[in-house]
């Protein structure tokens, strides 16, 4: 009677078996070049590539969550979007996803270290509106995800371990990092 939804509307809905599936595969390394020696001035794709972190997890970022003494980055929340609306959680997708990543001294660089508040203030419009700016001016075409593929490539062939790699990258099942790892192998074999 007042609009409010009680219940789960899509619920009853079943997802059809035996649709394709693709694998997601990491930029190209040309492109992945291209964003690191872009000067331009949203980092927020520089992030991505050398965190790991989900878009998501990359929105909700605040200057306070760079430990420029220990160079580390904590992770315990997200931004998530009802229709265009940011809106932060103070959870991460797993409870995996809480955690402490490494903070590159090539992004610290980068990252003003006299500011307080969000790095990244966005409703969906204006992030998908800046993201595609960022593609062309850079001359690039891939997804936010597609970056956190290429961290996990560079983790692989860093000979970063299959437990650790599930640590930095936040995931709840070690079996998802195995597979990306097995993935990234046989794609480098064939």
């Amino acid at each position: 009677i007042d609009g409010t939804v009680t219940n789960n509307p899509a619920s009853a809905c079943i997802i059809p078996r035996g649709l394709p599936k693709t694998d997601r595969e990491p930029p190209e390394d040309e492109e992945i070049r291209k964003v690191i020696e872009s000067d331009d001035e949203w980092i927020f794709p520089k992030i991505l590539l050398y965190t790991g972190m989900r878009r998501g997890e990359a929105l909700a970022l605040t200057y306070e969550d760079f430990d420029f003494n220990q160079m580390l980055i904590n992770v315990d929340k997200e931004i998530i979007y009802r229709s265009n609306t940011p809106m932060l959680v103070h959870h991460t997708k797993t409870a995996s996803g809480k955690r402490k990543i490494i903070l590159p001294d090539v992004l610290a660089e980068e990252i003003p270290k006299d500011r307080k508040g969000p790095l990244f203030d966005l409703n969906y419009r204006t992030f998908r509106t800046q993201w595609s700016h960022y593609c062309k001016r850079v001359g690039v075409s891939f997804t936010p995800h597609q970056l956190r593929h290429a961290y996990a490539s560079m983790l692989y062939d860093a000979g970063i371990g299959v437990k650790e790699a599930q640590k930095l990258l936040g995931h709840s099942d070690v079996s998802t990092t195995q597979n990306i790892y097995t993935h990234i192998m046989n794609s480098r074999n064939s």
